[in-house]
């Protein structure tokens, strides 16, 4: 990259810096907030992509803002320049992930999920809303990740068992 061209902004440098990301890299981005890979590794060819040992002036004095609001500390590192930058990135690259899940919803879901969990909960007066959800429709750690026609199915067929 050549000086003229490094990214300015903190989000220049996210839309820099993501497509020239590994699929595992990306991973543990969003995954390890305090990976010594990120730090050493990703964080060091941050560092010296963008100029952030002296040269990018513009990105090291917004970046140094963002870092010093944040942490409350008045410091002008390298090493904290590029932490802000990874934790943009880590941000986008969870809410990418969220885009997605949301882009596949289907509008008309949401009243078929509540049409069959008003049926199962006609079946079962007794029981409380975490209950019917938890006992018959998600598994714990899936539970808000669910893809809305997994949902649906498992509504189904929660209805058609048999109970005493």
């Amino acid at each position: 990259m050549k000086k003229n061209k490094l990214p300015a902004t903190i989000k220049e440098a996210v839309d820099y810096i993501i497509p020239r990301l590994s699929a595992e890299e990306k991973e543990i981005i969003k995954k390890d907030s305090d990976s010594v890979h990120i730090h050493h590794i990703i964080g060091m060819r941050i560092r010296n992509e963008l100029g952030l040992w002296d040269e990018n002036k513009a990105l090291l004095k917004e970046c140094y803002a963002k870092h010093n609001k944040e942490s409350n500390l008045m410091v002008e590192h390298s090493d904290s320049a590029s932490s802000v930058i990874i934790g943009a990135v880590r941000k986008k690259l969870k809410k990418s992930k969220q885009q997605k899940l949301m882009s596949r919803q289907k509008p008309d879901h949401n009243k078929k999920i509540l049409e069959l969990l008003e049926q199962l909960w006609n079946k079962h007066p007794t029981m409380r809303l975490g209950q019917l959800l938890e006992g018959f429709i998600f598994t714990k750690d899936k539970m808000f990740y669910q893809e809305n026609e997994k949902t649906i199915g498992g509504l189904k067929k929660a209805l058609k068992k048999k109970f005493n």
